[in-house]
């Protein structure tokens, strides 16, 4: 599995960053639902946490929103699902879309990080 290797600089703006796990870079082959009120919400996954995603939905989504999850990962052909809160939310310009982050309720197990994780 892929993952960046940071400088001590880039350390430093991390921990800034509250990120307390390491991200990978979703699979091409990997599909994501994020529901809220019914409606899909997902445009694109962007990477992935064994205690989150980070991705591109459509507005509106709203800090500490609750959602439902679903990763389709082909190679596997294995759904998982897991329901989901909005801890940040950016509005991205001139579009109806927003980048924001969901931390997973229940964890994801390893084989599963691997699975929908870009190698």
């Amino acid at each position: 599995m892929q993952r960046a290797v940071m400088s001590h600089h880039e350390s430093d703006e991390a921990s800034a960053d509250r990120r307390s796990r390491v991200r990978f870079y979703v699979r091409p082959s990997v599909t994501l639902d994020i529901r809220k009120e019914g409606a899909n919400r997902a445009v694109l996954p962007l990477d992935i946490s064994e205690v989150g995603v980070r991705a591109i939905a459509k507005a509106p989504l709203e800090l500490n929103d609750k959602v439902e999850i679903s990763l389709y990962c082909k190679e596997r052909g294995e759904t998982i699902k897991r329901s989901a809160t909005v801890c940040w939310v950016s509005q991205l310009a001139m579009t109806n879309h927003v980048k924001a982050g969901f931390r997973f309720d229940n964890p994801l197990l390893f084989q599963d990080l691997v699975a929908f994780a870009k190698p």
